[in-house]
C-alpha cells in the first residue's frame, strides 16, 4: 500500500460516519413536506364538504392527525489486500452508502358523538367576538356566522329576517342605499328586490363601530322574602350557596334572581356617519329619522343555550327601572321583570341574533355556490363600509371556479369536475373564508378523536 493510504481511508470513513449521524437537514426538509401535505389534504376536505352541501349530500369529516417518517442511513467499506509481494501493487478500497425514507400516516374519521354534537351546536358568542376583534371584515362575519335575526319588543310581532342566499338580488349602490334607509326607518317587511338581512347589515356596519358588552341578566324567581327570613330559613340559606342565584333588595324586602351571562352587540354610532345616514333617509322620503345623538339605533342580543329572551328594561310596580340598570349596551348587570312589557329605547331596533353552527356554515356556503351556479348571482359584501366611496367595492364572499383564472391557490376534483380556489384579492375572499372555517372546525377536534391501533403480536 502507498504511503499515506491508511490516513486517507480513515478520513473518508470519518466523513461517511459523520454524514450518517447528521440528519438535521433531512428531517427538517421532510417535516416541511409533511406540513404541506396536511395543508393540501385539509384544504381539499373543506372544499369537498362545501360541494357536498351544495348537492344536499351527507358531509364527511376526516383528519390527518399523524404522519411518521422512518429515516435510515447505511454505509459499507471494503478493502482488497493482495498477496502480491510487489510493493508497488495497488490495494483496492470500495465505499458504499444508502439512505431511505419510509413515511406512514393515520387517517381519522371524525364521527364521534362529541365531535358531531359540537359542530351541530350554535357557535358561542365569545368566538364571534374573538373573530370580530381580529382582522376579519365585519360584514363577512355577519353573512358567514349569523343565520337570522329576530326583531323583538312591543309592537314588533314576530319578524324574522333570514340570512338566505336565495333572497339576494343584483342591485346598484343607490338601490341598496334606499333599501337600507327603509330598514333604518323601521320597515322590515319583505319588499323585493330588497334583501332585508343585507339591509340590516349595511345599516349597522356603515354608521359606526359595533361593540360587545358582556353583562349579567337577573330574572326574579319565586316570591319576595322578608328581611328577617334571609338568614334564618334553611331553604333561603341553601339557595344563597348556588352560583347562578343572586339575592336583590327590592324596597323593604328581598327577591331571588336567576343570573345568566349574556352579551349585547351594540351599534356605536359616530356622529358624522350617523348624520349622513339620517340625511339619506330624509332624501329618500322615508320620514324623519331618529335623533342622531341616540347612540344605539340597533341593539342585537346574543341567544345563549340557557336563555333565549331579549333584555328589555325591568319595571317595578311604579313603572321605574330597577336601580336604573336597564340598558345592556351600557351596564354590566341588569334586572328584568318578565311580567311587565318594557318600553323600547327611543329610536332603537332590538334583535335577537342567532349564530350558526359549524355544520350550518357548510350548508350556507353550499347554498352560496348553488345560487352562483344556477342564477349567476354571487353573495358579495363591503370589506370596510365606513371608508369605501361610491361605487363601493363588493368582493365575492365565496366562489369556486371551474377554470383556473390567473394563478389558482389549489384545486379539488369532485365528481369528475375540477374546482379552483384563487388567492385572496380585492374581489374574492374565498381563501379567507376557508381559513376561518378551518379554525372553527379545529375547535371541535380533540385528542380522543385520533384512533389508536393496539400492538398485535403473532406467536407460532
Amino acid at each position: 500500500m502507498r504511503r499515506g493510504g491508511p490516513s486517507r481511508l480513515c478520513a473518508v470513513l470519518l466523513t461517511v460516519g459523520l454524514g450518517g449521524c447528521s440528519l438535521g437537514n433531512v428531517i427538517s426538509a421532510h417535516g416541511v413536506d409533511y406540513n404541506v401535505t396536511v395543508e393540501g389534504a385539509s384544504n381539499a376536505l373543506l372544499v369537498l364538504n362545501v360541494l357536498r352541501a351544495r348537492d344536499n349530500a351527507p358531509l364527511y369529516f376526516t383528519t390527518l392527525p399523524q404522519i411518521r417518517g422512518s429515516l435510515s442511513v447505511g454505509g459499507t467499506f471494503g478493502l482488497d489486500l493482495h498477496s502480491n509481494p510487489n510493493p508497488s501493487a495497488l490495494n483496492v478500497a470500495t465505499l458504499g452508502a444508502a439512505a431511505g425514507v419510509n413515511p406512514s400516516f393515520d387517517v381519522a374519521t371524525l364521527d364521534t358523538r362529541e365531535f358531531t354534537r359540537g359542530i351541530l351546536e350554535p357557535l358561542e358568542i365569545g368566538l364571534f367576538k374573538y373573530f370580530w376583534e381580529r382582522d376579519f371584515p365585519e360584514q363577512m362575519l355577519f353573512y358567514l356566522l349569523v343565520s337570522r335575526v329576530e326583531r323583538v319588543g312591543p309592537g314588533a310581532g314576530r319578524q324574522v329576517i333570514n340570512n338566505d342566499p336565495r333572497a339576494r338580488r343584483v342591485q346598484s349602490d343607490e338601490a341598496i342605499d334606499r333599501c337600507m334607509t327603509e330598514v333604518i326607518s323601521g320597515r322590515f317587511e319583505d319588499a323585493p328586490p330588497c334583501d332585508r338581512f343585507r339591509d340590516i347589515v349595511e345599516a349597522i356596519t356603515r354608521s359606526g363601530r359595533v361593540r360587545f358588552n358582556a353583562y349579567t341578566q337577573l330574572r326574579p324567581i319565586g316570591p319576595s322574602i322578608a328581611a328577617g327570613d334571609v338568614g334564618t330559613k334553611p331553604d333561603v340559606i341553601a339557595r344563597l350557596g348556588q352560583a347562578d342565584m343572586r339575592l336583590v333588595r327590592v324596597g323593604e324586602r328581598y327577591q331571588f334572581h336567576h343570573a345568566t351571562e349574556e352579551v349585547a352587540i351594540c351599534e356605536a354610532r359616530d356622529r358624522p356617519r350617523a348624520l349622513e345616514a339620517d340625511e339619506a333617509t330624509r332624501r329618500a322620503g322615508l320620514g324623519t329619522p331618529p335623533d342622531s345623538r341616540e347612540p344605539n339605533r340597533f341593539r342585537l342580543f346574543s341567544v345563549t343555550r340557557t336563555h333565549r329572551h331579549p333584555a328589555p328594561p325591568a319595571r317595578t310596580g311604579r313603572g321605574q327601572p330597577v336601580g336604573q340598570r336597564h340598558d345592556p349596551c351600557h351596564h354590566s348587570e341588569i334586572v328584568v321583570d318578565p311580567d311587565v312589557a318594557a318600553e323600547p329605547e327611543a329610536g332603537a331596533n332590538d334583535f335577537r341574533v342567532y349564530l350558526r353552527s359549524v355544520d350550518e356554515v357548510f350548508t350556507y356556503l353550499g347554498a352560496v355556490v348553488r345560487r352562483q351556479e344556477e342564477d349567476g348571482i354571487p353573495i358579495d359584501f363591503v370589506p370596510d363600509p365606513r371608508q369605501e366611496p361610491h361605487p363601493r367595492q363588493r368582493p365575492h364572499l365565496f366562489m369556486l371556479r371551474r377554470e383556473g383564472a390567473g394563478d389558482p391557490r389549489f384545486s379539488v376534483l369532485y365528481r369528475n369536475s375540477r374546482h379552483f380556489v384563487g388567492s385572496q384579492t380585492r374581489t374574492d375572499y374565498t381563501l379567507q373564508v376557508l381559513a376561518l372555517l378551518a379554525r372553527l372546525l379545529n375547535v371541535h377536534k380533540a385528542a380522543t378523536d385520533i384512533p389508536t391501533t393496539r400492538a398485535v403480536q403473532l406467536v407460532r
